[in-house]
Order: structure tokens, then C-alpha cells, then sequence
């Protein structure tokens, strides 16, 4: 062996081996199936053309497997072993077309792991001639029951490629229409199954070069974009089973320094402790607001709370806002909220109670509660025995444990009523902080930090702790000054009031870290559809931004945070005792509702008020700079790098002046568009 090859063979060999490991890699990578059937349209749809380009596209070409069988003008009972007409009658052979099938897929998969398998079916026409549309969702239903059999797997895929519109009055094929209602409703029926629309598929030039309009097969073109339709389709469907539960936890009242890793010298949160070791942590995460309600509606909506009628606590979110509820509801979430609401109403029938808002169950006191709570259950009222956080946590593992083996990925909001006052609820062991200033407060941190714990367990017991993002802040700043991490605290607009506690935790992505990078409770609702990969529609202006590149790093944020405390004064809501009330009522068959002037309060009302109104306390954030406004006519200006406690006031300063004219106009611009938003403008 020469000195030149002795040299080299190692070299050669590291890159010999590192090439097989690679290869190894991706061989073992679990693949995508996507198993292509039916009659003569999907016959005539060559998958290379824009179905199998796309899902390449979308999910990598070393992880997609396409596989089309299909056999023009032939029934359903080819494929399905367990037909039988209406009249029970059952032919002698079923199932040869869907063991011919069948065949290939098992040689394309064969040695590989499988990720998702997707079923795309083009079918129906010879059942709609043959008059046997009324057994033939249950067929469909049959057939993609023998693909799950067969390959192991109870989470299969379906989209569904309705008949198009080709003889809607049912004179040639008479079962046409009710084949195409059995398709549409099995997909709709289902979480995992979805339907193509092929209407419009059938007019141009067809493969023999003729003009066709309305034909019962399609034209080329139509072949393309069905191949398309088809591929988006099946597309959401894997990323939508790939799609995390979401877990948003929120305290009420906790400051951003009374937590055991911000350095707090007494407070015991090991869960908070754990979370920030493993997950990703904000130092600089801002509630929308110093209070409660206003925070909720931020969170609920992406945009700031004057906007959404909610300015101080206990006012009403508007029923014209769309909810991260609603958004996630729409695609395929499970919701349900549990714990503190305080944005809305918990009777029936209001356009402003949690089902308004897009969640599918729901447990609520309409402001604090401690032991003993009185809660709304899906608009019944119920009183709780024991500590309301450890109530409320109850519920959320009740709803958990309900929907984690369903095809639908689960949303829960999860607010916590303590540490507010009156502190009544007492943590697990030894009685803690005795002599203490605040001591029921710092209790019930360690209460809620201890639910929080026995929470994140039986995500984790569940087996699906993994792949659920669990996001922790808090509503406001918390009630000791010398702890909140900035000046003053809950109820101001100085950074004691706004700046909490706030970690994300997501094992799956592996998101670990700290970034100083401010966020906002306005953030949450685009960045948890940026997380997911749902396209974000809002309606209405945000003011929150996707925040995710701050995981990969990004240490600036491009968009300036406003906030607006005391515009409108709060109203009152105690909650054990209005519930009570209610709930008196209910029993007594009381005609509802039970509290008309609760039901929705002024939420549908739109007074207008001028859009230069500049009362309460006004601040602007255009980082590392935050300019007060107070009362329309005093600004304060500073440098939250330089003077996190908000001591030195800059606005005097002849080298800031047009700093604080820019920032000044800036203000004044946002401020009058919120008076807008409340005004209803973004509602026309």
C-alpha cells in the first residue's frame, strides 16, 4: 500500500461510510403512502402529471410512495369483499379489483416504514346507473376499512373525488345525486376524510382532442387540476394528523421575577423551574394589558383589547372578533376551555359565551374562583367541590383523556384563578412562606405550579406530551412591586404591570432556549397557526405577529407593540355569586335567561366615540425605546435596555427629540385606529 493511499484510505472510508449512513437514512425514513383507485376519471388521471409532483413538493420525494390501480366503467363491489344491494342480495366474487390492487401496494411498500397512508378514490358512476347509491357510503366506508385491515393502521386517510355535475337531474344515471350526497357526507363525517369537487373539470378538450361540455369524463386540463385538487387535499390531511395538540396555560396575576428560575429568593415553582431547563423561555414577554379581561381578548384574538370591546376587566370580546377557537376549529382542532373566562358570558344561548367563541366544551367561572367554585358547564351551572385550580385542572384532564385517541388534534385553554386574591387555596404539603409579605400569593403560585406539574404528568402518561405545545404566561403583572421584574405592577402600563412569565414547551420541535427578544400575548394566535402550518386568514387587523423565527434565533422584533390601559373603566363580576344565581334559577325551571342584562352586556352596541380620544395610560414599545402616554398631553420616554425600571425619562433630552416625534406620531396613528376598530370599522 503506497504512503499516498495510506493517507487517503481513511479519509475515502469516512466518506464512504458517511454516504451509506445517509443512504441507511433515508431508506429507513418512514414514507408517505398514497394509494390511487376507481373507475375510468381516475383512470384517466396520470398521477405524474401534478399529483405525484406535489406531494414530492410538499413532503420529499425519499418520502412519498404513489401507487394508482384503477379499472373504468366498474362498481364498487369490485373493490369492496362485503357488498350487498339494498335487498341484501351479494354477488358471488367481490374484492378482485381491490386485491389486484392491493398486490402493488404491498410490492411498493415492501420493507419500508409507513408515515401516513392516504386513500384517493374517483368512483361511482356504474353505482349511480345500477341504482345502488343508497348502500354506497357504507361500501366506501367498507373498502377503506379493508385498506386499515390490511396495512395495520386505524388512521387512514380518504379523499373522496365527488361525481361531477354531468347528469344532475338523475334521467340517465337515476342514483347520480345520491351517490354524490353519500360521498360529501361520509367526508364530511369524518376528521380524517375529505372530498374534491370535480364540477368544473368536465368542459374543454378531451384526450381524443374534442370538445367536450359537461361529459361524463374530463377534459385534459381537468385531469390536471383533479390531480391538483387531489394532491392538496391529501396534503392537509397528512400535515393535519401530523398537527400538535395545543395546551394554553395562563395564570392570573403572576409576576414575571416571583418564579423560582427568574431568581425569585423564596417562591417554590419546580414545575416553572423544569419547563424553563427544557423548553424555550421568554425574558421578555408582554400581557396586552395590566388587567385580566383585555389579556384574554388578546389572546382570543391576536389584536389589542380596545379593539375587541374589551378595555378593562370584565367586559364582553365582541361575537364579530374571530377566535383562535373558531380558526382552529375550522381546521379540525377539538376545543375546549376551562378555568377563569372573564371576556364573555356563561349562559346559554349568548352570543358572547365560550360556544359563540368556538369551543366545543367548556367549564368556566366568569372571573376568580378559590374552593368550593360555582362553574358553568356548557351553560349548566354546577358547584365544584375543592380548590378551584385544582378543579379546573380536572376538567382539562377530562377533556384530554375524552379526545386523545380521536383522529382530531385537541386545543385547550387552560386559566388558572390564582394567585389572585382572596388567596384562600392552600398547595400540597407543609404550610409554606409563613410570615412572608403576600404569603396566600406566593402560596398559590406554588399551587398552581404544582397543577401545572400534575398536568404536564399525564400529558406525559397519555403518551402524547411529546407532540403537544404547551404555552405558560400569565394575565398581568404581578401584585408585588419588588418582584414584577420592572416598575410598579398589576394595573400599571409601566413594565412591572405588562412583562410575566412565559415558556414554551414543545418536545417534538425541540424548542430549547432563552431570547430577550419582546414578545405579546397579541403574538400567540400567528404564531401558533405559523407552528402548525395553517395559513393565517384574520379577518380583521392584528397587532400581534408570527414570533416562531425567534425560536431559530432572530433577536429583533419588526413590529412595534402598543398598549392602552384605562381608555374605559372595568365592570364587576363577581363570579360565585352570579352563577349562584343562575344556577337557583335553573333548578327552579326558571324561563331563560336567567341574567338578561349578562347575556351579552353592550358587546353588539357601537356607540361612537371620537376618534382623537386619548384618555387613560398609553404606551408605545418600539424596541429598546417605550414612550408613555398619559392622558393625552405627557409623554415619557425610555431606554428599556439602559433603564428597565422606567427611572430616567428621556423626553426632555434635546438628542431624542426626533425620536420622540417619530414615536409620538406613531402612537397617536395607532391610538386612533383602535378607536376605529371599536367604532366597528373592521366589522364592514
Amino acid at each position: 500500500m503506497s504512503a499516498c493511499f495510506r493517507t487517503l484510505w481513511p479519509l475515502m472510508l469516512s466518506l464512504l461510510l458517511a454516504a451509506s449512513a445517509r443512504a441507511q437514512t433515508q431508506e429507513d425514513a418512514p414514507v408517505h403512502l398514497f394509494i390511487l383507485s376507481g373507475q375510468s376519471n381516475m383512470a384517466g388521471l396520470d398521477p405524474d402529471i401534478s399529483f405525484t409532483p406535489a406531494v414530492v413538493d410538499a413532503l420529499g420525494a425519499e418520502q412519498v410512495v404513489v401507487v394508482k390501480d384503477a379499472h373504468g366503467g366498474q362498481p364498487i363491489r369490485r373493490w369492496f369483499k362485503g357488498w350487498s344491494s339494498a335487498d341484501g342480495e351479494s354477488p358471488e366474487t367481490t374484492g378482485d379489483l381491490y386485491d389486484r390492487l392491493m398486490t402493488k401496494v404491498d410490492e411498493a411498500i415492501a420493507g419500508k416504514t409507513l408515515a401516513s397512508v392516504t386513500f384517493v378514490w374517483m368512483q361511482g358512476e356504474r353505482d349511480a346507473r345500477e341504482q345502488h347509491g343508497e348502500v354506497y357510503a357504507a361500501s366506501l366506508q367498507g373498502v377503506v376499512d379493508q385498506v386499515s385491515a390490511d396495512l395495520g393502521r386505524e388512521d387512514v386517510n380518504c379523499v373522496i373525488g365527488r361525481l361531477s355535475d354531468f347528469d344532475m337531474d338523475n334521467r340517465r344515471y337515476p342514483h347520480w345525486t345520491r351517490v354524490r350526497e353519500a360521498q360529501t357526507s361520509l367526508a364530511d363525517a369524518h376528521a380524517r376524510y375529505a372530498w374534491v369537487d370535480t364540477d368544473d373539470l368536465n368542459d374543454g378538450v378531451n384526450k381524443a382532442g374534442k370538445e367536450i361540455a359537461n361529459d361524463l369524463h374530463l377534459s385534459v386540463d381537468g385531469y390536471r387540476v383533479l390531480g391538483e385538487r387531489f394532491a392538496q387535499a391529501a396534503i392537509s390531511l397528512v400535515r393535519q394528523a401530523d398537527r400538535p395538540h395545543i395546551v394554553l396555560v395562563m395564570a392570573d396575576d403572576h409576576g414575571w421575577g416571583d418564579t423560582g428560575y427568574n431568581g425569585h429568593p423564596f417562591v417554590q415553582t419546580p414545575t416553572l423551574d423544569a419547563m424553563a431547563a427544557e423548553a424555550f423561555v421568554f425574558d421578555r414577554f408582554y400581557a396586552a394589558a395590566p388587567v385580566c379581561s383585555p389579556t384574554r381578548a388578546s389572546v382570543l384574538t391576536g389584536r389589542t383589547p380596545v379593539r375587541t370591546n374589551v378595555p378593562n376587566h370584565g367586559r364582553y370580546l365582541r361575537p364579530h372578533e374571530q377566535t383562535i377557537a373558531e380558526t382552529l376549529k375550522a381546521a379540525g382542532y377539538v376545543t375546549g376551555i376551562f378555568g377563569k373566562f372573564h371576556v364573555g358570558s356563561a349562559q346559554p344561548n349568548s352570543p358572547c359565551n365560550p360556544s359563540a367563541m368556538g369551543f366545543d366544551e367548556w367549564c368556566i367561572g366568569l372571573n376568580f374562583f378559590d374552593n368550593d367554585p360555582y362553574l358553568s358547564r356548557n351553560g349548566v351551572i354546577e358547584q365544584r367541590e375543592g380548590r378551584g385550580s385544582e378543579v379546573l385542572v380536572d376538567d382539562t384532564l377530562a377533556f384530554l383523556h375524552k379526545h386523545k385517541d380521536g383522529a382530531a388534534p385537541m386545543f385547550a385553554v387552560v386559566w388558572f384563578p390564582s394567585p389572585h386574591d382572596p388567596h384562600d387555596e392552600l398547595p400540597d404539603g407543609p404550610s409554606l412562606y409563613d410570615g412572608q409579605q403576600a404569603a396566600g400569593y406566593f402560596r398559590e403560585i406554588t399551587l398552581l405550579d404544582q397543577q401545572l406539574g400534575r398536568l404536564r404528568q399525564e400529558l406525559r402518561a397519555m403518551g402524547i406530551a411529546d407532540n403537544t405545545l404547551l404555552w405558560y404566561c400569565s394575565d398581568n403583572g404581578g401584585l408585588v412591586a419588588a418582584s414584577s421584574g420592572g416598575r410598579a405592577r398589576k394595573g400599571s402600563v409601566y413594565e412591572g404591570g405588562l412583562r410575566v412569565p412565559a415558556i414554551l414547551e414543545w418536545p417534538a420541535r425541540g424548542l430549547r432556549g432563552r431570547t430577550s427578544t419582546p414578545a405579546c400575548t397579541t403574538d400567540i394566535y400567528p404564531t401558533l397557526l405559523s407552528l402548525i402550518g395553517e395559513p393565517l386568514h384574520a379577518p380583521h387587523p392584528l397587532d400581534g405577529m408570527d414570533i416562531s423565527p425567534t425560536f431559530q434565533g432572530a433577536d429583533t422584533r419588526e413590529k412595534p407593540m402598543g398598549f392602552w390601559h384605562k381608555f374605559q373603566g372595568g365592570q364587576a363580576t363577581w363570579s360565585d355569586r352570579i352563577l349562584k344565581s343562575i344556577q337557583e334559577k335553573q333548578l327552579a325551571g326558571e324561563p331563560t335567561p336567567h341574567d338578561p342584562a349578562r347575556l351579552a352586556k353592550d358587546a353588539e352596541e357601537f356607540p361612537q366615540i371620537p376618534e382623537d380620544s386619548t384618555q387613560g395610560h398609553a404606551a408605545w414599545t418600539d424596541w429598546p425605546w417605550k414612550l408613555h402616554r398619559i392622558n393625552g398631553d405627557r409623554y415619557e420616554l425610555y431606554h428599556l435596555v439602559d433603564d428597565p425600571m422606567e427611572s430616567q425619562d428621556l423626553s426632555a433630552v434635546a438628542a431624542h427629540q426626533e425620536r420622540l416625534a417619530a414615536m409620538q406620531a406613531a402612537l397617536d396613528a395607532w391610538m386612533r385606529s383602535v378607536v376605529r376598530s371599536l367604532n366597528g370599522a373592521d366589522y364592514n
